[in-house]
């Protein structure tokens, strides 16, 4: 959740890059167990996959994709740079080992195909953006979005969430007779 008009997350001036996605997943390092979500982190839950259900982005060259915020009107994209590791630590030093698109003059924020060294399969990748906007101003860094690749990695591959269960309350429940009942 962003609460957008809060002048303490984003001033008059500011832009935030977020909402990162990977193969159209905004969640790619969401974890469930017996298809429930839990509250656990991605690194840990490879470590027992078998207990858990992890999504797999199985497409060696994955499409990218966020979005930017701003108070001002007319804002819109002119550049963006994006960094990818397999390494937390680089990340949030802001180093993409992996892949540095260094400053890509463009307004283009979705199927941004990445095009680093070679990805693995099975292994934790961890990749941010930041973008430049019409009066040449320069955000900082999103958060970190990390995703886990699959076990086998394809040139094309629909990478998708597995089946999630939830619990969901009824609001009512009306015995109609003896042999039928209404819930709704």
């Amino acid at each position: 959740f962003l609460l957008i008009n809060s002048p303490n997350i984003l001033g008059q001036n500011s832009i935030i890059v977020n909402n990162l996605s990977v193969d159209f997943l905004l969640s790619p390092d969401r974890v469930l167990k017996n298809g429930y979500p839990i509250d656990i982190e991605l690194e840990n839950a490879t470590q027992n996959p078998d207990n858990y259900q992890i999504i797999g982005i199985g497409s060696s060259n994955p499409l990218l994709g966020w979005q930017i915020f701003s108070k001002k009107e007319d804002t819109y994209q002119e550049a963006y740079r994006i960094i990818v590791s397999n390494n937390k630590e680089k990340i949030e030093k802001d180093i993409g080992d992996l892949w540095d698109s260094n400053k890509v003059e463009s307004n283009k924020s979705i199927n941004i195909k990445y095009s680093g060294i070679e990805l693995k399969p099975d292994l934790i990748y961890y990749w941010k953006v930041k973008v430049w906007i019409n009066n040449d101003q320069e955000s900082e860094f999103s958060d970190y979005q990390k995703f886990k690749t699959s076990k086998e990695l394809k040139k094309h591959y629909t990478s998708k969430y597995h089946v999630e269960k939830k619990i969901n309350s009824f609001n009512e429940i009306k015995k109609i007779s003896n042999k039928k009942t209404f819930v709704d």
